[in-house]
């Protein structure tokens, strides 16, 4: 019974430690798409203003 208890335990902190991560993970995808946006506007405006 205490082995089931300990590895509830440690599945329970494996879980949390996880969750902890995935709530700091970059956003990586959004800032690459605004980089996109930018960078097409960017060239836009030097086409228009040549």
């Amino acid at each position: 019974m205490q082995r089931g208890d300990q590895a509830d335990r440690q599945l329970a902190d494996h879980e949390q430690r996880l969750d902890t991560l995935e709530r700091g993970r970059w956003p990586l995808p959004s800032v690459l798409a605004l980089v996109a946006v930018f960078g097409l506007v960017l060239t836009t405006w030097q086409f228009a203003t040549q």
